[in-house]
């Protein structure tokens, strides 16, 4: 019931990102083939010139990643500030505590549905982009589309269980989503300013790869560790609002 509940309350948010996310899987489909005369032009102009069918894989992956990452981190956010925090600044928490349902409940159902919706969205631009390739080019790469989806799924996760937790540390949406993005900014401040030390290099990119907003560069051990993190700050949601008073 909460589960629905909370696909309700944000369905403004996610169809939105689904429209752009849809958009934006065709846009980097067309972008990355080139069309007859733009081929002919390329050969005229560079004789050694040779377009594969791998390449627009390649250019259209690359490109859907990097736009798609950040919507992904922007969406994550405006999803995450959503479920308990957002029922608590509509001064609703006595009602929501106080139901035969644990707090528990509600905490982890409004993460699960918000991950739910982030994988809905990210799963029809990843998909829209796969067809749209194979269409074009007449091939599919299936291992490329699943390392491009991970790629952009899990730091939304990221930052949609960051925009949930300090959402409801905070009891406002609003702030839980300023608070976020101050994090965000922070995080990569701090890796830039510590990577111009060597000696602090590689906590210099294990922050940045912590708050990644472009996905590129991001291997496997860094997804899982940002798997985890998302993981955790559901627990630390989890035991705040636990422990919050009515």
């Amino acid at each position: 019931m909460y589960f629905r509940y909370c696909w309700k309350q944000t369905r403004g948010r996610w169809i939105g990102a689904l429209m752009l996310f849809t958009a934006l899987g065709l846009l980097s489909a067309r972008v990355s083939v080139p069309s007859p005369a733009r081929m002919a032009e390329n050969i005229r102009r560079f004789h050694h010139w040779r377009w594969t069918w791998q390449d627009a894989w390649t250019e259209g992956a690359n490109m859907f990643t990097a736009f798609a990452c950040f919507l992904g981190v922007l969406v994550g956010m405006g999803i995450g500030a959503s479920g308990v925090g957002e029922d608590c600044s509509r001064q609703a928490e006595h009602f929501l505590f106080t139901r035969p349902r644990s707090r528990r409940y509600f905490v982890w159902t409004g993460w699960l549905a918000g991950v739910s919706q982030i994988c809905f969205v990210i799963f029809v631009g990843s998909a829209t982009l796969g067809i749209s390739l194979g269409l074009l080019t007449h091939h599919f790469v299936a291992d490329l589309l699943l390392s491009t989806t991970a790629r952009i799924l899990v730091p939304a996760t990221v930052a949609l269980s960051l925009s949930h937790c300090l959402t409801a540390l905070g009891r406002n949406p609003r702030n839980g989503i300023l608070s976020t993005a101050g994090v965000y900014i922070a995080g990569l401040v701090l890796s830039v300013l510590l990577g111009r030390a060597s000696q602090l290099k590689n906590i210099s990119d294990m922050i940045g790869d912590l708050f990644s907003y472009t996905g590129q560069g991001l291997g496997w051990r860094s997804l899982c560790c940002q798997a985890m993190l998302a993981g955790l700050l559901a627990l630390l949601t989890h035991t705040a609002v636990e422990r919050m008073e009515v």
